[in-house]
């Protein structure tokens, strides 16, 4: 993107949940996202959603208020978010 002007800049303050993708696997269906903690099951998308959302192993499946689907790279996700409760399943 190219802008002439400098954007505003914003600090993100809300929660999410999320968990941090540790691969993903095709199947008939779609392509199921495999998490580092196996407690979770593997959750399976759209091929689709996939590549809309540039989707990749090690970033993060991400579930905001309201029942919004994304996903975040490590980067950028470890970035601004710390970890409040939930660590320790």
């Amino acid at each position: 993107m190219s802008l002439t002007r400098e954007l505003p800049t914003y600090q993100c303050h809300k929660q999410v949940q999320a968990l941090k993708i540790a691969h993903l696997l095709a199947n008939p269906r779609g392509i199921e996202l495999h998490f580092e903690n196996e407690m979770f099951a593997p959750q399976e998308m759209s091929a689709v959603w996939i590549d809309h959302h540039k989707v990749m192993a090690g970033g993060y499946l991400v579930i905001y208020d309201g029942g919004y689907v994304s996903f975040s790279p490590a980067d950028a996700f470890e970035a601004g978010y710390t970890l409040i409760s939930g660590g320790d399943l």
